[in-house]
């Protein structure tokens, strides 16, 4: 129950961090920065 909770939860962060990388690349059109963002962004959160 615990680790389908933590994987639950790890993939909804993922999918959040997703959907705001893809909506600030459709509202600023920095495609290039986003993915490193979200690289840097994972790395620090794990």
């Amino acid at each position: 129950m615990v680790i389908r909770n933590s994987l639950l939860e790890g993939s909804s962060l993922i999918w959040v961090l997703f959907s705001l990388s893809s909506f600030s690349v459709s509202t600023t059109g920095l495609h290039p920065s986003s993915p490193a963002f979200l690289h840097q962004y994972l790395t620090l959160s794990v």
